[in-house]
C-alpha cells in the first residue's frame, strides 16, 4: 500500500471506532500529538487513548476534504465532530500523518485545538488555488488568517499573489527574496521584497 492508502485505512479505523484497526495501523514506536501538543507513544497507550476518547465521544467522526502527500508524509484538512456530554460540535480540523513501512508512525492532530494562529499554504505546492482558499476558508471559519507562502518560480509566485488577493483572511505574503527565472525577475524585479502586504481595494482607496 501507498501512503495515501494507509491513511485513508487509518480514517477509516477512526471512524469505525475499531482501535484493534487502529493499533493493527501503528508503528511499535507510533506517535500521537494533539493540537495542544501533548503527546503519547507506544501502541498500548494509544489503545488506552482511543477507547477512552471513544467512550467519552462515542459518535467521534472526521472527514477529509483536501489530501496532499509527499513521499512518506500525508498533510489533510477538513472537519471533525461528535457529541460530548449531550453537547454536538463539529470544528474545521488538520492532520499530518507520517507513513513508515506501511503502518503510521505518526498521527498530529492541527487546528481542531485551535493550535495555530495563522496558516501559511502555498498554492504551488497544496495542489492548486482550490486547496489554498480551502485551507483559507477552514482558518477563515476559525477566525484566523493566512499568510501566503511562495517559494518557487514566476508560475508560483504569480498563483500565490492571486490566492492572496482571493483570500479575504490573507493579510501579508511572503515570497522569497532570489530570483530564480526571468519571469520571477519581470514580474517582481531584480531584488522582491521578502514580505508583501496584501490590502483590500477600499483600503488602497484610502
Amino acid at each position: 500500500m501507498n501512503s495515501t492508502e494507509v491513511f485513508a485505512l487509518f480514517v477509516a479505523a477512526i471512524n469505525g471506532h475499531d482501535v484493534n484497526a487502529l493499533s493493527a495501523l501503528m508503528t511499535d514506536d507510533h506517535v500521537f500529538v494533539d493540537g495542544l501538543g501533548n503527546r503519547a507513544q507506544g501502541v498500548a497507550s494509544m489503545e488506552a487513548g482511543w477507547r477512552g476518547y471513544f467512550a467519552m465521544c462515542q459518535d467521534y467522526w472526521i472527514r477529509t476534504d483536501h489530501i496532499l502527500t509527499d513521499g512518506g508524509v500525508v498533510l489533510a484538512v477538513g472537519e471533525a465532530g461528535g457529541t460530548v456530554d449531550a453537547t454536538s460540535w463539529r470544528t474545521p480540523a488538520a492532520w499530518k500523518a507520517e507513513i513508515r513501512d506501511g503502518k503510521v508512525a505518526e498521527w498530529r492532530v492541527f487546528a481542531e485545538q485551535d493550535a495555530f494562529d495563522i496558516a501559511q499554504p502555498d498554492a504551488s505546492f497544496t495542489g492548486g488555488i482550490g486547496e489554498f482558499m480551502a485551507v483559507a476558508k477552514m482558518m477563515a471559519d476559525r477566525g484566523r488568517k493566512v499568510a501566503t507562502h511562495a517559494w518557487g518560480a514566476g508560475g508560483s509566485l504569480m498563483q500565490n499573489v492571486h490566492a492572496g488577493f482571493a483570500a479575504a483572511n490573507e493579510r501579508r505574503g511572503w515570497m522569497p527574496s532570489i530570483t530564480p527565472d526571468e519571469l520571477l525577475d519581470e514580474l517582481a524585479g531584480p531584488n522582491p521584497p521578502a514580505v508583501v502586504d496584501v490590502r483590500t481595494a477600499a483600503e488602497y482607496a484610502e
